[in-house]
């Protein structure tokens, strides 16, 4: 069996390794979990053949281990291990969320004026959820996305 050199768990034993918080020096970037990155575009990773990561065997949801070779980057979506963009690790020693703060966009309605609205998350999809929790009128109303993390999503 193989362990992790961070979280020091057996990587069969299909535990989650703690979550990354990654910078470029000017931004910093939580790291993504098996199933919620670029690979979807590839594989199903609800299919039973890629429940588990192939190569570091974490389940759908859990953090990839260190050195995993299906780690997505956080900062541009491709492969980790040769993306080429040059991240550091900030904090491997706790499983620590990063916020970032997500502008909403909302275009102007019968009932208000354009407005922006800011949602502190640690992902684009909590933050759409807890949009939609706090302004449930104006989902469909969404104009652009931008964060803190240079993320931006035009509608």
């Amino acid at each position: 069996m193989s362990k992790c050199q961070d979280c020091k768990n057996e990587m069969l034993d299909h535990k989650s390794c703690f979550k990354r918080v990654y910078s470029d020096g000017k931004r910093l970037y939580n790291s993504i979990p098996y199933g919620e990155g670029e690979e979807t575009k590839y594989i199903d990773v609800d299919s039973p053949d890629y429940r588990y990561c192939h190569d570091c065997a974490v389940k759908k949801g859990q953090q990839h281990h260190y050195g995993c070779d299906m780690e997505n980057c956080p900062k541009c979506g491709g492969q980790l291990i040769s993306c080429g963009c040059d991240l550091s690790i900030v904090d491997q020693s706790e499983e620590k969320e990063t916020k970032i703060n997500y502008q909403f966009g909302v275009k102007a309605t019968d009932k208000h004026d354009a407005e922006v609205a800011t949602i502190e998350a640690s992902n684009l999809k909590e933050a759409k959820k807890e949009f939609a929790k706090s302004f449930p009128d104006d989902v469909d109303n969404i104009d652009v996305i931008t964060s803190d993390n240079g993320y931006e999503e035009i509608r």
